[in-house]
């Protein structure tokens, strides 16, 4: 999918492209934090005692998924501006150096 030209279709797209993140990180860091539950962890009592590793990956996950958002809308609204030259600084090199 290509993006698009638009602005109001720009922030949509990123926002869409956001929370699908955020959802596929947290949902995968959640599997991955119950995984290491069960396999690392001793069987406890309670039903919240041994869950804390899922609460951590989970905001774990929703951090990089925030990080990577305010990354996304920073490039998504910035003005592209017109191409530049950049004047290249001619070298000397005498002959003796080739």
């Amino acid at each position: 999918m290509s993006k698009p030209h638009f602005g109001e279709d720009t922030l949509n797209w990123v926002w869409n492209r956001c929370v699908n993140d955020a959802f596929i990180k947290s949902a995968a860091a959640g599997s991955l934090g119950y995984l290491g539950t069960r396999f690392f962890m001793k069987q406890s009592k309670s039903l919240f005692g041994a869950s804390w590793p899922i609460y951590l990956t989970v905001g774990m996950a929703l951090g990089l998924a925030w990080h990577n958002c305010e990354r996304e809308f920073q490039n998504a609204l910035t003005i592209p501006c017109e191409d530049t030259k950049v004047k290249k600084s001619k070298i000397n090199v005498s002959e003796e150096w080739l």
